[in-house]
Parts: structure tokens; C-alpha cells; sequence
């Protein structure tokens, strides 16, 4: 299995969690590899991203699976990524219209890793963003990468495993801060805050920090924002086997499309990104989410089947 070498240069930098998905239908019960931040690895690096994550897999069965999965997308894993806690798991069960409904068995205790260099992106999100005690490597990996790395986050809120609304809200907008893309569902953002309009929230995010916030709509597609200017992306009728990594297939595509134009980050971050380039990240990740949901577990595409 590869490691982390030292003094080699990454496109993108993800940290997170790893989790095997447990599929249950009425066929039976499938494992597939999981968890948020481990998906968006595997998309980037699938999308011919090169992709190191740093996660906790355990010395068992689930984790001989995502270590061999990351390693046939071709994704790097930090030499700490092995450590002595089980694998952490979920069983997802698959309702009539596809949509899965998540049971969390999940320990997050990431150790310290250090780089020699920085690489161009780093993603973080999900569960690890606010699970304790985790979480605090999460914030301060982005506090450190941030001078010179695009930071991407997706909220991607686990209801089942974080405190309360209040303490997992109040997490989340300090990532926001520091954050240049945040792409987040209309689910999470309803259940972040109940009493607010979607525009609403991303244009309070937007005056937070980001430049660009993405929120992706399930069936109907993602309305990408940045300052002013707004992009609707529509997704393509498909043939829903699970909705099981669609997300994270849409924010590996969007890094995708935003590191392919090779954006600078002096000046206003990313304020400078035209309405085309934009339309066109969001285009594609958008393709990417559709490949994803037309096949079982997270399976996002290879760069192969896009055009």
C-alpha cells in the first residue's frame, strides 16, 4: 500500500473520516467502501487528481477494504492513516425511491502527520469536521494549509453523531470562515437552519468568507453563488440505483474543474472567477453526481466516462 513520500507535491490534501457502508435492501446486506472525506479521495483520485488522505483506518477486515479501494483509484494514503481502532462502519438501508437512511457506528482519533509541502487543495467535512476528538486536527490543518491552499468544505451534517444543532451550527461557520468553496446540501442546510431561506444562508456565508458556496438540490440539480453572480445547474435524467456518495462525487468534481484552471488565490481568493468558469465546475460536478447515483454504493466516475 502506498504512503505518504516525503517532498512530493499534491494536487489535493482530504481529511476525514473512512467508514465501510453496509447496504441493506431487500436482496440482502452489501459492504461497500465509505465515509465522506474517504469518497471525495476516491473521486478526485479516479478524475486523475493526485490525492493524499489522511484518515483512521483499522488493521481489520473493513480496513483491508478501503485501503485496497483508495489504492485501486488511486489514492495516497498518509503512513498514519493505520491505526489501532476498529474500522468505523455504517449501515445504510435503501428505501423505495433509492435514498439511504444511515446507522453510525464511528470512532474518529486521527493522529498527527506533517508534510514537507503543501499541496494545491485541501477538503475536509463531514463527520470529522465535528467529532470529537478529531475535530480539532481538522481546524487545525486548515488553519495551517490556508495561506497557501484552496480550503474546500462540505458540511455533509450527520444528525445521528454530532451534539446538537446549536454546537455542530457553531462549528461549522468557523471552517466557513476560512473556507474559499463550500459545497452543501439543501438537507444539511435544512436541518442547520430551519427557519431560513437556502439564498439566505448562502449569501450570509458568502459575506463569512467563501467565494463560491454550491448547494446541491438532490434530483433537481445545484445553484452555485458568488457575489451576485448565480449558476443553475440541472442534473440529467438517470436511471437512480442509490443516492450512496453523490455528494462527495459532485465536490470531487468540482475541485476537479476549479484546480484544472489553475486558479491563484492572492487577490480575493477566488472572487476573481468568472460566471463561465463557475457554470462549467458546476456542469461537470454535476455530471459526475449523476454517474455516481446510476450505480450500487459510491462508486463515483473515472475520468474515462466523462467527456
Amino acid at each position: 500500500m502506498a504512503t505518504d513520500p516525503r517532498g512530493a507535491g499534491w494536487d489535493v490534501l482530504v481529511v476525514g473520516e473512512s467508514l465501510v457502508d453496509e447496504i441493506v435492501t431487500a436482496d440482502g446486506t452489501m459492504s461497500h467502501p465509505g465515509g465522506s472525506p474517504y469518497n471525495v479521495a476516491v473521486g478526485l483520485g479516479r478524475l486523475d487528481i493526485k490525492t493524499l488522505l489522511h484518515t483512521a483506518i483499522g488493521d481489520d477486515q473493513r480496513g483491508t477494504l478501503l485501503r485496497t479501494h483508495a489504492q485501486i483509484s488511486g489514492v495516497t494514503l498518509t503512513s498514519q492513516s493505520l491505526t489501532a481502532d476498529a474500522t468505523s462502519f455504517a449501515r445504510a438501508t435503501i428505501d423505495a425511491a433509492g435514498a439511504a437512511v444511515y446507522d453510525f457506528t464511528v470512532t474518529w482519533r486521527p493522529t498527527l502527520f506533517a508534510l514537507t509541502r503543501a499541496p494545491r487543495a485541501l477538503h475536509v467535512g463531514s463527520i470529522s469536521a465535528v467529532l470529537p476528538p478529531g475535530r480539532d486536527l481538522v481546524a487545525g490543518v486548515v488553519s495551517a494549509l490556508r495561506p497557501t491552499a484552496l480550503i474546500s468544505l462540505d458540511p455533509n451534517v450527520r444528525p445521528q453523531l454530532t451534539e446538537n444543532r446549536v454546537k455542530t451550527r457553531w462549528r461549522l461557520e468557523e471552517l466557513i470562515t476560512l473556507a474559499d468553496v463550500v459545497k452543501v446540501s439543501d438537507e444539511d442546510l435544512q436541518w442547520l437552519y430551519p427557519d431560513r431561506e437556502l439564498n439566505e444562508i448562502a449569501a450570509d456565508w458568502l459575506k463569512k468568507g467563501p467565494d463560491l458556496v454550491v448547494i446541491t438540490r438532490g434530483s433537481e440539480g445545484a445553484v452555485a453563488y458568488s457575489h451576485g453572480r448565480v449558476h443553475v445547474a440541472t442534473l440529467a435524467d438517470t436511471d437512480v440505483v442509490d443516492t450512496i456518495g453523490a455528494g462527495d462525487s459532485f465536490t470531487a468534481g468540482l475541485l476537479t474543474a476549479l484546480l484544472s484552471v489553475d486558479v491563484p488565490l492572492e487577490n480575493g481568493r477566488l472572487a476573481h472567477l468568472s460566471h463561465e468558469q463557475i457554470s462549467r465546475a458546476v456542469d461537470f460536478a454535476t455530471q459526475c453526481a449523476a454517474i455516481t447515483v446510476s450505480r450500487a454504493g459510491a462508486q463515483p466516475p473515472w475520468s474515462h466516462e466523462l467527456p
